[in-house]
């Protein structure tokens, strides 16, 4: 844990509120809001409030299967300058089977703006 990371840990292991913009060189999962995981081949948003992780399609690239919103499980290992690992639930109805996902090269973890609410409206 980086002393920035240590400056932001409060009782019990809670983390203090991020400002948008703010980096980590690791991220736990047991922060607060929206983190933007950069890599060497893609953006992965993970919502900590939602417990999802989302894989951003490249610029020009068509989405695909992976850039559905997945349900995460766990953080096994986010930190800048390697791979990160977590866990994700498999997208099966009521499963709670977990499956490993492994990105490339971590190169900026960066706190984001908190997402909309989801209040189920269309407009």
């Amino acid at each position: 844990m980086t002393d920035h990371d240590r400056s932001r840990v409060g009782k019990a292991g809670a983390t203090q509120p991020f400002k948008v913009g703010d980096t980590l060189a690791t991220l736990a999962g047991t922060e607060c809001g929206v983190w933007g995981v950069l890599t060497q081949q893609a953006l992965f948003v993970f919502d900590l409030g939602r417990g999802t992780v989302q894989q951003i399609p490249r610029r020009g690239d068509a989405p695909t299967a992976r850039n559905r919103v997945r349900r995460l499980h766990r953080i096994t290992g986010i930190r800048v300058n390697e791979d990160g690992r977590w866990r994700v639930v498999s997208d099966a109805e009521h499963s709670t089977r977990t499956y490993p996902v492994r990105s490339s090269f971590v190169t900026r973890i960066e706190r984001l703006p908190d997402a909309e609410p989801d209040d189920g409206s269309t407009s």
